[in-house]
C-alpha cells in the first residue's frame, strides 16, 4: 500500500460540546486561530517555525492552510471534536476568506425578518414561523422540514402540507436554497404558510472528525442564539456586521466564521424552461439532455428539474389510486456524478426530492433506485470515448424497456470540445430526445453551431441558458469528489428513507473477504483499464486503491484474444465443479501469487462489454492475503447483495482504472486521534509542542506509511501523489 504524506499544518477553534446522551445532534464554534499540526497559543499563531520539519517525515500530502475546531459529541455521549482537521490540500482556492475581502462581497440571503408575528414556535430542537408570500429564508445546516399549512418551494421542489418529513441538507460549500412560500394555485388569496423546521441528528456532520473538508460548512458559533440546533438563521446571528450596524441586513456578512454565503437563485431563463418543461403532458415523450462546460451549473440544474418534475407528479396524485409517476435520471458525468462516487455513470429510477448537494446523497435513499450502473473507471470520457459510447447507449437501452413511459434527465460530461464535442453530436443521434439545453449563452460559437445542426437534423429544440459557476468556491471540484467519495465509503444503513454514516475510520472497520482462489471463489479476475501494465508488481497497484465491483453476466463480456477460440463457457466454474486446465478463460492469467487478472490485448486491455456487465458500486482493496487467496474489501455493498450474485450463478470481476488514490482514507485514524488530543488539551489547558515527533512515530506504526527524509523541509511546494502506476510492457506468461 502506498502512499506519500508531506506537510502538515492546521487552523483550530476551540469550543466545548453541548449534548445530551443519545442524541446525535452536534454543536460546535469556531474560531480563527491558524495552527501548525499541533496546538499552539495565540501568540505564536501563524508562524512558520513549525512547518519546518514536517516535510521530511510523511507520505501523504496535507494543507498548508487549513482549519480546526473542537468540541463534538458522539450519539452515544463520548466527547469528540468537531468541525476541522488536517486537510488534505488538493486546491489553490482559499477555504475561507477574511474580513476585508467580505465587506466587498455581500449577498442578500433573507427578506425573512423574524417577528412576535410570524414566530409561532421557538425552542432548542423546533422552530415553526409564518411565511408570506414575498418572504425569503435561508437556513444554514441540516434540518428536517414540515409544511403544516400551505406549500413551500426549496431546491425546485414544490412541499404541500402533509404529515412527511423532507430532510434538507444546506452546507455552506455550495449555495444556499432559499424556502419560499408558494402561491395559491386556485386564485382564491394567498395566505401565509406554516412550516417547522426540526434539528436534526445526521452522522454526515461527524465526519469532520476523519476529514477537515467535512469541517467548518454546517451551523455557527455557538452562543448566539439557535447556534444549539443543527441548522441557524443567518439572519439571527445577533451581532454588528462588518458593513452595517443593522441586525436585520439578513446578508452574507452575517456568518460567525466568517463565511462567505450566497444564495442559490435562479436565473429568469433557467425559471421559464423548468416551467415549459413542467408543462408537458405526460402523456408526451420527454427526454431532457443537459450539457455545458465545467462549472457551468448542469448538476445543480438537472437536480432542480428532477425535483420540478417530481413536484408535477405529486401535485396531480389527488387520487390515491393513481400511481405516481417516477423521473429517470441518467448520470453520464463520471468526474462529478449526483448519486454515486466519481468513475460510475448509472441510470437511476427517482420517486423523492433530494435537498442536498451530491455528498449528501452518495447513494440513493429510500424510493430511489438504481436501475443500472457501470464502471467507466475514470474522471472524463476522454480517457475512453468508446467504451464511455458503449455504456451510454447500454444505459439508454435499459432505459427505453423498463422506464420508457418516465420523463428522461441526462446530465451530460463537460468534456464537449473537440473530439468531445464529436462525442456529443453522435449521441444526439442515438438518443431520442425532446430538449436539448446548453448550459452556456455567449459560446464558444464551435460547440453552438455544432450542437444547432445536430438538433436541426431531429427536429429537437435547442435552449441555451445561462451559465452559473459557484460565486464562493469554498471547496474545489476536486475536494467536492473527494468529499462525495469518503460519504460513500462511509455510508452505514438507511433507516427512515435518511442515510445513516459509519463514522469510524475505514482502518477500524471490518473488511469482506472475498476470496478469488479455490472451488468457490468470489472474484473471478482483476483488470487494470488502460495501457498494459506489468502484472508482476499488480499486488502494488491494488492495494490500497478505489476498484470497480462489476458483475459478469456472460462470459462473453471478457475481452479475448481474437486468436483464441471463439467457443468457451464458464459454465463449469458457474455450477461449482472443479475447472480443468483446458477450461479456463483464454483471455485470464494468474500471477506468482496466484492472483487472477485479465490479460491486455495488443498491449491495451479492452474494458467489459456494457452489454453484459453492470457495477455492483466501489470498494477499496484494504489488503491481499496470498495465503488464503483472498482480497480484504472495504465497502458499502451489503453483504448479501455479493452473496445473491454468487447465487445467481455470476462472477465478480475487480476492475482498476485510473480515479483518484484515496490518501485521505490513509490518514483518518490520524486525524481522529489528533481530534480527541485537541479536545482533551483545550480542557486541560495543557500544550505540547511536539508535532513532528508524534507525526513520525504515527508513520512508523503503519504498514501504509513511511519515513522519508529528503531536506526539503525549507520546501513549501505541495507534493503530489502519483495516481497511476506506468510500467513497460513485459511478455506474459501463461
Amino acid at each position: 500500500m502506498a502512499g506519500a504524506l508531506s506537510a502538515f499544518a492546521a487552523r483550530r477553534a476551540a469550543s466545548k460540546p453541548t449534548q445530551s446522551p443519545g442524541n446525535e445532534q452536534v454543536n460546535a464554534a469556531d474560531a480563527d486561530e491558524e495552527i501548525r499540526f499541533s496546538p499552539q497559543s495565540k501568540k505564536r499563531r501563524k508562524t512558520q517555525e513549525n512547518d519546518g520539519n514536517l516535510d521530511e517525515y510523511l507520505p501523504i500530502t496535507l494543507s498548508n492552510d487549513q482549519q480546526m475546531e473542537h468540541g463534538e459529541v458522539s450519539n452515544d455521549g463520548e466527547s469528540l471534536p468537531s468541525d476541522s482537521d488536517l486537510e488534505l490540500e488538493d486546491s489553490s482556492v482559499s477555504v475561507s476568506r477574511n474580513r476585508s475581502e467580505l465587506s466587498s462581497e455581500i449577498w442578500q440571503l433573507s427578506t425573512f425578518v423574524p417577528t412576535k408575528k410570524n414566530i409561532l414556535s421557538d425552542t432548542e430542537d423546533q422552530w415553526t414561523v409564518r411565511l408570506h408570500p414575498k418572504d425569503r429564508l435561508a437556513l444554514l445546516g441540516y434540518y428536517d422540514i414540515w409544511v403544516r399549512s400551505g406549500a413551500i418551494s426549496i431546491f425546485g421542489a414544490i412541499i404541500h402540507a402533509s404529515s412527511k418529513l423532507y430532510r434538507v441538507y444546506a452546507p455552506s460549500t455550495h449555495a444556499i436554497p432559499p424556502i419560499r412560500s408558494v402561491p395559491n394555485p386556485y386564485g382564491t388569496g394567498d395566505p401565509p404558510t406554516e412550516v417547522s423546521f426540526f434539528s436534526c441528528g445526521s452522522r454526515l456532520r461527524l465526519l469532520k472528525q476523519i476529514s477537515p473538508k467535512f469541517g467548518r460548512i454546517w451551523n455557527g458559533r455557538k452562543g448566539h442564539r439557535g447556534s444549539n440546533r443543527s441548522f441557524v438563521n443567518v439572519s439571527q446571528e445577533q451581532y454588528k456586521t462588518i458593513i452595517a450596524n443593522e441586525f436585520k441586513l439578513q446578508t452574507s456578512a452575517e456568518d460567525s466564521n466568517g463565511r462567505s454565503l450566497c444564495l442559490l437563485n435562479l436565473p429568469s431563463n433557467w425559471q421559464t424552461t423548468i416551467a415549459r418543461i413542467q408543462s408537458v403532458s405526460s402523456t408526451q415523450h420527454l427526454a431532457v439532455m443537459v450539457c455545458g462546460l465545467k462549472g457551468a451549473g448542469k448538476s445543480t440544474f438537472c437536480r432542480i428539474l428532477a425535483n420540478a418534475l417530481l413536484s408535477k407528479t405529486s401535485m396531480s396524485s389527488s387520487n390515491s389510486t393513481q400511481i405516481i409517476q417516477s423521473v429517470a435520471f441518467m448520470d453520464l458525468d463520471p468526474g462529478q456524478p449526483e448519486y454515486s462516487p466519481s468513475g460510475e455513470l448509472s441510470l437511476l429510477s427517482l420517486k423523492d426530492f433530494h435537498l442536498g448537494p451530491p455528498f449528501t446523497h452518495p447513494v440513493p435513499g429510500s424510493g430511489n433506485t438504481v436501475i443500472r450502473s457501470h464502471h467507466f473507471g475514470h474522471l472524463s470520457p476522454k480517457e475512453n470515448s468508446e467504451y464511455y459510447h458503449h455504456c451510454v447507449l447500454d444505459l439508454y437501452q435499459k432505459y427505453r424497456k423498463k422506464m420508457a413511459s418516465s420523463p428522461l434527465i441526462v446530465n451530460y460530461s463537460s468534456w464537449i470540445q473537440s473530439s468531445g464535442l464529436e462525442l456529443l453530436t453522435g449521441l444526439i443521434k442515438d438518443v431520442d430526445l425532446s430538449d436539448m439545453i446548453y448550459m452556456s449563452s455567449t459560446g464558444p460559437e464551435e460547440v453552438v453551431d455544432a450542437l444547432q445542426q445536430a438538433v436541426i437534423r431531429r427536429d429537437v429544440p435547442l435552449h441555451q441558458l445561462t451559465s452559473q459557476a459557484s460565486q464562493v468556491p469554498t471547496r474545489t471540484a476536486a475536494d467536492l469528489r473527494m468529499m462525495s467519495t469518503l460519504s460513500y465509503f462511509h455510508v452505514g444503513s438507511i433507516e427512515a428513507g435518511n442515510i445513516r454514516w459509519n463514522t469510524s475510520p475505514l482502518s477500524d472497520q471490518i473488511p469482506l473477504i472475498a476470496r478469488y482462489g479455490g472451488l468457490d471463489s468470489d472474484i473471478l479476475a482483476v483488470m487494470v483499464l488502460g495501457d498494459a501494465q506489468n502484472m508482476q508488481f499488480l499486488e502494488s497497484m491494488l492495494e490500497g486503491c478505489v476498484v470497480g465491483v462489476v458483475v459478469l453476466e456472460d462470459d462473453a463480456g471478457i475481452p479475448r484474444n481474437n486468436a483464441q477460440v471463439d467457443h468457451w463457457t464458464l459454465r463449469t466454474n458457474i455450477q461449482g465443479r472443479s475447472p480443468h486446465r483446458e477450461e479456463a478463460h483464454p483471455s485470464i492469467r494468474h500471477t506468482k501469487s496466484g492472483i487472477p487478472y485479465i490479460r491486455a490485448e495488443q498491449h491495451t486491455i479492452k474494458p467489459l462489454d456494457p452489454a453484459r456487465s453492470y457495477s455492483l458500486g466501489q470498494a477499496i482493496i484494504r489488503a491481499i492475503d496470498t495465503q488464503v487467496k483472498a482480497f480484504q474489501l472495504l465497502t458499502p455493498i451489503p453483504r448479501e447483495i455479493i452473496l445473491q450474485t454468487k447465487q445467481q450463478g455470476r462472477k465478480i470481476v475487480l476492475v482498476r482504472g485510473r480515479l483518484d488514490t484515496p490518501t485521505w482514507a490513509y490518514a483518518e485514524r490520524l486525524m481522529l486521534d489528533r481530534h480527541v488530543k485537541f479536545r482533551i488539551e483545550n480542557e486541560t489547558g495543557e500544550r505540547e509542542d511536539n508535532a513532528t515527533d508524534e507525526v513520525k512515530e504515527w508513520a512508523l506504526r503503519q504498514p501504509w506509511a513511511s519515513v522519508v527524509k529528503r531536506g526539503r523541509s525549507g520546501s513549501a511546494k505541495v507534493r503530489r501523489v502519483r495516481r497511476d502506476l506506468r510500467y513497460r510492457s513485459q511478455p506474459e506468461t501463461a
